[in-house]
């Protein structure tokens, strides 16, 4: 069980981390932002593994807590305090969505479409 929490927290470190280390200027423009990350390589370079680092947490997270959602509604397995784990994902991104609420968006949906993407059934 320790080990479910310790990934929930690093997968939201992970998140705020690619939230503080991807820029985006308002108005948005596509040239700024690229250009921001010509000029400072090493930071884009610590934002791509810590959003990879952070899906990877997280898409395990996901299709565990759909597969549990799936077999709690067909009656397969009861409701327990241990497998609400899953809830802490949302609560986590809205945390660091105080940082940025375009990265988290990112970073969350690309996260969820992982996730179900690792669904079997």
């Amino acid at each position: 069980m320790w080990k479910k929490w310790v990934q929930t927290i690093m997968a939201v470190f992970c998140g705020y981390l690619f939230v503080k280390w991807v820029p985006v200027t308002h108005p948005f423009h596509i040239t700024d932002f690229l250009l921001e990350f010509i000029f400072d390589p090493l930071e884009f370079l610590a934002a791509s593994i810590s959003f990879v680092a952070g899906l990877l947490l997280i898409g395990p997270m996901v299709q565990e807590t759909i597969l549990y959602i799936i077999q709690l509604v067909k009656g397969k397995q009861k409701l327990r305090l241990q497998s609400l784990y899953g809830l802490c994902i949302p609560s986590g991104m809205f945390v660091i969505a105080g940082s940025g609420i375009v990265q988290t968006a990112v970073f969350f949906s690309i996260s969820l479409i992982y996730g179900m993407i690792l669904v079997r059934y």
